[in-house]
């Protein structure tokens, strides 16, 4: 879970164990350069004074392009938060800029939908350099299905297959995930066995030997089939 990292960055972040200073980070724009699974990420990692300077002076617009060139995932990672004065101002240490939230907003958008960037935001370079094994870990995933609760058939063909709308019809119980309905579909290949489980009192005994089912999900699964839910 190694990461490489411009020669400039803080010493918290080249020092770290994953750390590899390199000065290609500097070459294709970026501060952070993570290889993952899924594809190269590059990360411009700016404190919010620094993000204000380098919009002033061009260089943060000037190393996007470079990113997007060598990257299928820029990121652009503000480190801290943004503060603001009585007359909504950005406060820079204890002074006022000419920078209004509404125009830090205005930026943001631009650099979100414009320049394709992702933003990310950090507490501080600890939390940073936890946000890169989060992203890393995250990326290395081959499946992302917690969102997948029951939207649409999943097929790989026009027409589901028939274990594709088995897994669909057990999404249908409360707490089932696909990751369960696939589970479950190993157990009882198709609701007559469910019905018949039921019939003979072994309904709940058998669910819960499914990995990912445990009594509560059992019930909720009985309850539902009872009609009760």
């Amino acid at each position: 879970m190694n990461f490489l990292v411009s020669p400039t960055e803080p010493r918290d972040l080249k020092e770290h164990e994953h750390a590899i200073v390199d000065s290609y980070c500097e070459q294709v724009g970026a501060d952070i350069v993570l290889f993952t699974e899924r594809g190269t990420i590059t990360i411009q990692r700016k404190t919010v004074e620094d993000f204000v300077a380098s919009i002033t002076d061009g260089r943060l617009s000037k190393s996007f392009p470079m990113m997007r060139e060598v990257s299928q995932y820029p990121i652009l990672l503000i480190e801290g938060a943004f503060h603001y004065t009585f007359d909504d101002k950005l406060r820079i240490g204890r002074k006022g800029s000419r920078y209004t939230k509404q125009s830090i907003q205005k930026i943001l958008w631009s650099i979100e939908f414009c320049e394709g960037m992702t933003i990310c935001y950090s507490d501080s370079i600890v939390d940073t350099i936890r946000k890169i094994h989060y992203l890393q870990e995250w990326m290395d995933k081959k499946e992302h299905l917690s969102l997948k609760i029951r939207p649409k058939y999943e097929s790989s063909w026009i027409v589901p297959v028939y274990e594709e709308r088995l897994c669909y019809f057990y999404q249908s119980f409360p707490g089932i995930s696909i990751v369960r309905a696939r589970a479950i579909s190993k157990v009882f290949n198709n609701p007559m066995e469910i019905g018949q489980a039921y019939a003979d009192g072994t309904l709940t005994e058998k669910l819960m030997t499914i990995p990912g089912i445990g009594k509560t999900l059992a019930n909720g699964f009985m309850n539902f089939w009872e009609g009760k839910t």
